[in-house]
């Protein structure tokens, strides 16, 4: 299950490798350690507040079109973002091949914790990991701690080696790739909040 979800090909999967190809192995840590956060955040209210959440999961079609919606919008950003530093570039300054590092470490760890934490699904997956786990182990004991930290400890090391994997490929990177990439993570993010507003708007015909 830690496997699968490392290897989910959602937002923040394509926003990590983009973070260690631009800004480095540290600063893609700093976003992969959001994200895991956030994680352990929705395990926790999943697993504190379970009749809760089962309740919360009747309603999960208004939180699908809400992160949708989302989603769009930061997909959206990718473009505005593109423009503006387009604009403000000029063609003498294309010629260094250096790639600063953008924000501190904090401000990509709030990234992957918000874009994580944005994300509806994320809260239905843990919801389903701890039912299905209630089912094989021991849900009142440390069978359960087990159970959620193993898949944990999996996810997290597999996306430490994507950061090591988009790393090594530094080197061939260019500006014109690099505004690609920004371009096809827009219409992922596009994609997916369209899709998540489409499945959030049918289920409340």
């Amino acid at each position: 299950m830690g496997l699968a979800l490392a290897m989910l090909p959602g937002p923040a999967f394509f926003v990590l490798l983009q973070t260690s190809i631009k800004n480095g192995i540290r600063s893609a840590m700093a976003f992969d350690i959001g994200i895991l956060v956030a994680d352990i955040i929705y395990i926790l209210v999943a697993y504190l507040f379970y009749a809760e959440v089962q309740n919360l999961a009747g309603q999960k079609d208004y939180l699908t079109l809400a992160g949708g919606i989302i989603f769009a919008i930061f997909g959206i950003s990718f473009f505005v973002n593109i423009r503006m530093k387009h604009k403000k570039s000029k063609p003498k300054e294309e010629k260094p091949k250096q790639y600063k590092k953008e924000g501190s470490y904090w401000v990509l760890f709030l990234k992957g914790l918000l874009l994580n934490g944005f994300n509806p699904f994320v809260i239905f997956y843990w919801l389903g990991v701890i039912t299905f786990g209630s089912d094989e182990v021991d849900a009142e004991g440390n069978q359960m701690l087990w159970f959620l930290t193993i898949i944990l400890i999996t996810f997290f090391s597999i996306d430490a080696l994507k950061i090591l994997g988009a790393k090594s490929l530094q080197r061939f990177i260019t500006p014109k790739f690099l505004k690609n990439l920004n371009r096809f993570i827009g219409v992922v993010f596009i994609i997916f909040g369209i899709a998540s507003i489409v499945i959030g708007a049918r289920g409340l015909m």
